[in-house]
């Protein structure tokens, strides 16, 4: 999505602060002025909105929709790993847009292509939704070991108490995490599905169990069946998922 060579001449003609951080250090919090565009060249951040977790790797930008929209930063972003970056106030963007207006230009249209893409949900390509209730989470759990060639290779996204398991049980990077099932996670994925914006869906529901947001269930199975999203309920037919988009990936052309 991103070219690191321009983004990283980008920087170097707005004469941004090249810095080195920490994990874990607090890059952008909610509710500051939107002042400056953060360029990640290097490592990984989590974004948190509000009760959801975003994973981003460089090279990608920060702080993009505050900071085209002139607003309060709408999230908190702070390093996983050590990070390479640089900082670009907006005082030099608009000095260099005056002094190099084809190359602002590129820069801005870049940025604006980012906004909305992200503003529609989609920041990442290609989603792989990974979900279990809670009597089959060590089900789920065991096929993504299984398989962890092929679920490393995902932009993974999960609910929340399933995406947690999966990093602190098999050490998986979760791109993102919704929130949990009963409080909404089942519809911000089947949201997702609708904009096209998930490849497959792996629900290990329990059939045996009703649970309080069964209609949520039940409208996330609806909308992958209506979209032609492929779903995959059991080893079974994850497994025969699994190995079809396995063979797509590796397929020459």
């Amino acid at each position: 999505m991103f070219e690191q060579a321009d983004m990283e001449r980008w920087a170097q003609e707005l004469a941004a602060e090249r810095r080195i951080f920490a994990p874990f250090t607090e890059l952008i919090r909610r509710g500051e002025p939107s002042d400056r565009i953060i360029v990640l060249v290097r490592g990984t951040v989590e974004v948190i909105l509000r009760k959801e977790r975003i994973l981003l790797t460089g090279p990608t930008w920060l702080g993009e929709i505050g900071f085209l929209g002139d607003l309060p930063a709408g999230a908190d972003v702070r390093t996983v790993d050590e990070v390479l970056v640089y900082i670009v106030k907006r005082e030099e963007i608009r000095r260099w847009g005056r002094e190099r207006p084809e190359s602002f230009s590129a820069f801005y249209t870049s940025l604006s292509q980012v906004a909305i893409r992200r503003l529609s949900g989609e920041f990442h390509s290609g989603y792989c939704a990974v979900i279990a209730h809670d009597a089959r989470k060590k089900e789920l759990l065991q096929l993504i070991g299984n398989n962890e060639e092929f679920f490393r290779r995902c932009s993974l996204i999960a609910t929340a108490s399933t995406g947690l398991r999966i990093e602190q049980e098999l050490n998986l990077p979760v791109a993102r995490r919704a929130l949990s099932g009963p409080h909404g996670g089942d519809q911000e994925i089947g949201a997702l599905v609708s904009r096209g914006l998930v490849e497959a869906v792996f629900f290990y529901r329990d059939p045996l169990w009703a649970p309080p947001h069964h209609a949520d269930v039940n409208a996330l199975i609806r909308i992958c069946e209506l979209t032609n999203v492929p779903l995959a309920t059991n080893e079974a037919t994850a497994q025969l998922l699994i190995n079809g988009l396995m063979q797509k990936v590796s397929e020459p052309g």
